[in-house]
């Protein structure tokens, strides 16, 4: 599924992909990240938004996969420094973001879906 939304999204499929996962589940990270991986995608991981938002504030990356639901905490903090704020090469603010939710109400896809460029209920394939 991951591979057809780059696809969607027209980014270059190729192997020099940069992907920040963030995720706290540790099992669904784990294999999420084993998958991306085995297709030879470069992956770094964060199980908090504070975390993955300084990984944003120092590294580029092509694809943010994103929980929305983190540790007490919110998905939504990324999202916002993503669209509000730059990084060091001033291209945070059209990184591509495809949100993961198991709890995904009609009025938080509408909310959403303006501010990311995909939507992926969990459980999801990649």
């Amino acid at each position: 599924i991951l591979l057809d939304f780059l696809k969607d999204m027209k980014i270059k499929i190729d192997k020099k992909i940069s992907i920040l996962l963030v995720e706290d589940d540790i099992e669904f990270s784990s294999l999420i990240l084993a998958r991306l991986i085995e297709k030879g995608f470069q992956v770094i991981t964060s199980d908090k938004p504070v975390e993955a938002i300084s990984k944003l504030s120092n590294q580029a990356f092509q694809v943010v996969l994103l929980d929305l639901n983190l540790h007490q905490d919110s998905g939504l903090k990324v999202i916002e420094y993503l669209r509000s704020s730059k990084g060091k090469d001033g291209s945070n603010s059209k990184t591509p973001v495809i949100l993961m939710s198991g709890y995904l109400d009609p009025q938080t896809i509408r909310t959403l879906a303006p501010r990311v460029n995909g939507i992926l209920a969990k459980p999801c394939s990649f």
